[in-house]
């Protein structure tokens, strides 16, 4: 195993001030050749979420410092190689030959440390800066939903879409996620934590847009998230083969242990007895999804999936973690029944 340092002296290069303004994302290559030229590579801002791209068949693990001085455990960057666009569209080939880790809330920070197993040839890191945004005010009301916070009332960057949305003709099951890194986040951290994947999945991975249709946070807040409206069958880029014809809903935090706040799984289960409703579809029932192509399952393959699916069912990965996808079963019921 190879440890790889990096020491981030922001508090002597910025003023108070960075703490304001727009998110940023700044991203930096990570020299491999030893800790030396590592100093050379230092993130120019304070940031409260990293992504990680790399290439080469090994993984990566990384953990950071919080501005208390704290460092965090070493986590896996998650490379989740189905956590993308559709093979065959624009949004994917800008992915080129990178593999994608997560964007993980780390909080505040200004440190960050790596290790490497196995062969890694490149590292690339993304460090993002979403300051405080408060608790949006302003919520969408539908019948038998719960609120939805619009993109405005999380502070969207519509100036950084790539492109107009997509729509399935159909929509016929959900997929939840969860996304990645620390769960204390506070209801007023949500807002920018949704704005920071975004400008991740833009800005580092290449995405037309966040790749969610949905967010839903820890408190039940339930965010909107890729463009093209609540209502439509906009196709996402959150499962690979599986985009077209599923609706991605994202629990923020990381579920593989941790327990799934009762509010959550209860915005979860409003949010998708209102969106299933709309495309007829009863959250209780199973299907055969015919596979657009991934790693797990070829093209034109039928899988037989739960119309409430974990993102594992359609792909090698563990999302959405042991503790939420044990809930879905429950959760699927009650979407029914409400």
């Amino acid at each position: 195993m190879r440890t790889l340092r990096l020491t981030l002296l922001l508090a002597l290069l910025f003023p108070a001030t960075a703490w304001a303004g727009e998110a940023t994302i700044v991203s930096r290559d990570v020299p491999l050749d030893g800790a030396r030229s590592l100093a050379a590579s230092k993130p120019p801002a304070r940031f409260n979420l990293v992504g990680l791209h790399w290439r080469g068949p090994g993984t990566v693990q990384f953990r950071t410092r919080s501005l208390a001085g704290r460092w965090s455990e070493w986590v896996v960057a998650a490379p989740e190689a189905e956590d993308r666009p559709d093979a065959g569209t624009p949004e994917r080939a800008r992915v080129g030959g990178w593999r994608l880790g997560n964007p993980w809330w780390v909080g505040p920070s200004d440190r960050i440390e790596y290790r490497l197993r196995g062969k890694v040839t490149r590292l690339r890191a993304f460090f993002v800066w979403s300051p405080p945004a408060g608790v949006p005010a302003r919520t969408l009301q539908q019948a038998g939903a719960p609120p939805i916070v619009p993109r405005a009332g999380w502070k969207a960057d519509e100036s950084i879409r790539r492109s107009g949305p997509s729509f399935a003709p159909a929509l016929r099951l959900a997929l939840v996620h969860h996304t990645a890194g620390a769960n204390g986040y506070t209801a007023a951290q949500s807002a920018s934590i949704v704005k920071a994947i975004q400008l991740y999945h833009v800005k580092g991975n290449g995405w037309n847009d966040i790749g969610y249709n949905f967010l839903v946070d820890r408190f039940g807040q339930v965010f909107e998230g890729r463009y093209g409206g609540i209502e439509r069958n906009v196709v996402g880029a959150h499962a690979e083969g599986f985009n077209t014809g599923s609706v991605g809903v994202a629990m923020l935090g990381e579920y593989g242990s941790l327990a799934v706040a009762p509010q959550a799984c209860d915005a979860l289960a409003k949010l998708l007895a209102w969106r299933l409703d709309i495309a007829h579809v009863d959250p209780a029932t199973t299907l055969s999804f015919v596979s657009g192509g991934n790693a797990r399952f070829p093209a034109g393959l039928p899988v037989f999936l739960r119309t409430v699916s974990g993102h594992r069912d359609t792909g090698f990965t563990d999302c959405p973690g042991n503790a939420l996808y044990g809930l879905l079963t429950t959760i699927a019921g009650d979407a029914s029944r409400i």
